[in-house]
């Protein structure tokens, strides 16, 4: 307890855990049975054994962040442009449990089509509805 050791995240092994939504990460530590170290309280570390690790990640930034559900096949989002629908390639910067992090391809305050089609056609006329299934607008095409 208290000691602790520096290393660098080597690479994810598989998926996450369907159990416990967690991640099995390699991690490389330099000298780990601590042979050259000067420290004399530095902790040795066997092959497969666990730890208690925190990671430090980077900020995500100038990305817009959407629901997974809605990236659709070969990381497209579908699009409510002008009265039709648009297929639209993005570009994913990160992925997450629950959300995509997208750098391009989709702006902020764009509307995406969330309903799922089992048929669709990019330009086809689309109508938007609220949330009880009244018309908002209807589209000219």
């Amino acid at each position: 307890p208290g000691v602790r050791r520096e290393a660098r995240v080597d690479r994810v092994i598989g998926e996450l855990d369907a159990g416990t939504r967690l991640a099995r990460v390699l991690v490389a530590v330099e000298d780990p049975l601590a042979q050259n170290s000067t420290d004399a309280a530095a902790p040795r570390l066997m092959i497969g054994a666990f730890v208690e690790v925190s990671i430090e990640g980077r900020e995500v930034s100038n990305v817009v962040r959407l629901d997974r559900a809605y990236l659709r096949k070969e990381d497209t989002v579908w699009v409510h442009e002008d009265g039709v629908l648009r297929v639209r390639p993005v570009e994913v910067a990160f992925r997450d449990a629950q959300y995509v992090y997208l750098e391009a391809g989709l702006e902020a305050g764009e509307e995406v089509v969330i309903t799922d089609l089992s048929t669709f056609v990019d330009g086809a006329a689309l109508r938007i509805r609220s949330r009880d299934g009244e018309p908002l607008e209807e589209s000219s095409q």
